[in-house]
């Protein structure tokens, strides 16, 4: 019996993460999930301090629109704490895209678009970067300069992604600087899915930057619902 190489191995991995991108990319149906959240506006580095802060629970819904793709609407339902310098200044920092974007690096749409590398040490780690000529594609998001790396879990399923642009491009396509997301399994209609249970945000650096963090449970099918009424 042959070992399986290094190339073999990533190529194994990358066919796996290729086939739940496509799932959720195609095949997801419209859900909702409980989102516990914790949204800042900080000052400073290291020890930055708070500025603003909020700590809510809400309804975040995915619904899959006429022309395919998934839109996030999110309803806060419970305020745990409220902190802000301005009443009334609401959310301080919020990122959504976090389901149906969370493996859009593995698409085999974009296949020209990331560069993939197994590390060999950890050996269940993939490094990925966008593609020197990525922008030569149409199929290929402007974003230059991008990193980052997903883990592996014993059966080559992908539990989390990391991943970083550059200041300069956040602020030409306002992508969120900083991204890291946990995945893991959820079964929606009969079928096992894996969608995002944590994401972790930075804004841009600066004198003022947000920060994110929320998780997602009781994940369940969400069905839109019409009520008509009698004319006068």
């Amino acid at each position: 019996m042959r070992a399986q190489s290094g190339e073999d191995r990533l190529q194994a991995a990358l066919t796996r993460a290729a086939t739940e991108a496509a799932a959720l990319r195609s095949d997801l149906p419209s859900f909702a999930c409980k989102e516990d959240v914790l949204s800042q506006v900080l000052e400073g580095g290291k020890k930055a301090k708070v500025r603003q802060q909020a700590r809510f629970t809400a309804e975040v819904r995915v619904e899959r629109r006429s022309d395919g793709e998934l839109q996030e609407n999110f309803e806060p339902v419970s305020w745990a704490a409220i902190l802000t310098e301005s009443p009334g200044a609401g959310i301080p920092y919020y990122v959504s895209g976090g389901f149906q974007r969370a493996l859009d690096y593995f698409d085999p749409a974009k296949a020209a678009c990331y560069r993939f590398k197994l590390d060999a040490k950890v050996g269940n780690r993939i490094d990925f970067s966008a593609a020197p000529d990525a922008l030569r594609h149409t199929e290929c998001r402007d974003e230059t300069g991008l990193n980052g790396f997903a883990l592996l879990d014993a059966a080559g399923e992908v539990v989390h992604v990391e991943r970083t642009v550059p200041e300069a491009v956040s602020r030409r396509t306002n992508l969120a600087p900083f991204v890291a997301i946990d995945l893991a399994p959820v079964v929606l209609n009969g079928r096992t899915y894996r969608l995002s249970s944590r994401v972790v945000s930075d804004g841009r650096p600066g004198r003022l930057h947000g920060h994110f963090e929320a998780s997602y449970s009781g994940c369940r099918l969400f069905h839109a619902t019409v009520t008509i009424k009698p004319g006068p």
